[in-house]
């Protein structure tokens, strides 16, 4: 009796880590910068670059979600008000309408999501151009030095390598696909506010 406990034990576990895997693939990140003189840009799915890139525009604002459910939290570190508390799941980090720079960011993943995935993330910031990846809460950008985020990136990538969502050699990370000269930064081409992809209705600012 206790070997066939057992057994269901295991069955039923294995179900549910298999369900949550196979929706977390399903799942996809979405994110959105507010930028000078443009505001809200399109929304960008992970790995895509959003803000811009060649421009000398600050990123002011950033929000982002995941499509399957709640899990992600982002902190940004702004000019004048260093860093801000913790917001997650579609609210605002950063500031709307005050003129004032995001500096630096940390991105997290809670619950299942951070038992899968780390997240990984990069910004291109005022003089420096792109900085390395980081993950997991670690700050992209820098602080004390008073330089602007002007772009980030940002995607998830499985820590058991099972169910990667992104091949190593994805060249959608490739620093060529987002040329200085060319500003932003899909496919060669720039994103107009009418282009979103995802919702953002009923997000807290």
């Amino acid at each position: 009796m206790k070997k066939l406990f057992a057994a269901m034990f295991f069955a039923f576990l294995a179900i549910a880590q298999w369900s949550v895997a196979n929706a977390m693939q399903q799942s996809q990140l979405f994110y959105e910068a507010y930028v000078e003189s443009e505001g809200w840009m399109s929304t960008v799915a992970e790995g895509e670059v959003a803000g811009t890139v060649g421009e000398g525009r600050r990123l002011e604002a950033i929000r982002m979600s995941l499509d399957g459910g709640s899990g992600i939290q982002y902190c940004a570190h702004v000019e004048k008000d260093g860093w801000q508390n913790w917001k997650h799941d579609g609210q605002v980090a950063g500031t709307i309408d005050k003129g004032l720079r995001m500096e630096a960011i940390k991105i997290k993943l809670t619950g299942s999501y951070a038992n899968l995935y780390d997240v990984q993330y990069r910004v291109h910031i005022e003089k420096e151009g792109w900085l390395g990846w980081v993950k997991n809460g670690a700050v992209a950008g820098t602080t004390g030095k008073g330089l602007r985020i002007e772009a980030i990136q940002i995607k998830l990538v499985s820590k058991s390598g099972s169910h990667k969502r992104w091949d190593d050699d994805d060249d959608r990370y490739d620093d060529d696909d987002y040329d200085d000269d060319r500003g932003y930064y899909h496919n060669g081409h720039r994103r107009h506010h009418h282009e979103r992809r995802g919702s953002y209705d009923g997000v807290t600012e």
